[in-house]
């Protein structure tokens, strides 16, 4: 899991400085459950390149793909979600401190 990038674009300037545990956990669950990227493409209905973007941290999944997801692999989709959703939160109070000059706060 060390090659996991640590950003991940969900707008042309917003980066999730923290999707490197969202990109492994998908990974994680997914590789627990022995199911290859391209078995779990097809199932989520999304290309096997968008996954391993997800699962790289490039890019973030969208509620629908963590829904899936989630069923596939029989876990908590709330609790997913909510860590997406938290994710998301953080990255954008993030964003505003730089843009504030606040970052030490």
């Amino acid at each position: 899991m060390a090659g996991l990038q640590r950003s991940c674009i969900i707008d042309s300037d917003l980066i999730l400085t923290e999707a490197n545990s969202l990109a492994h956990l998908f990974v994680s669950l997914r590789a627990n459950k022995g199911i290859s990227r391209e078995r779990m493409a097809k199932r989520l209905g999304i290309s096997e390149k968008y996954l391993s973007l997800i699962e790289t941290g490039k890019k973030i999944p969208s509620t629908k793909v963590c829904s899936g997801f989630a069923k596939i692999l029989d876990i908590n989709e709330f609790w997913l979600r909510r860590k997406l959703y938290t994710e998301i939160v953080s990255s954008y109070e993030e964003k505003l401190k730089k843009k504030l000059g606040l970052e030490d706060f």
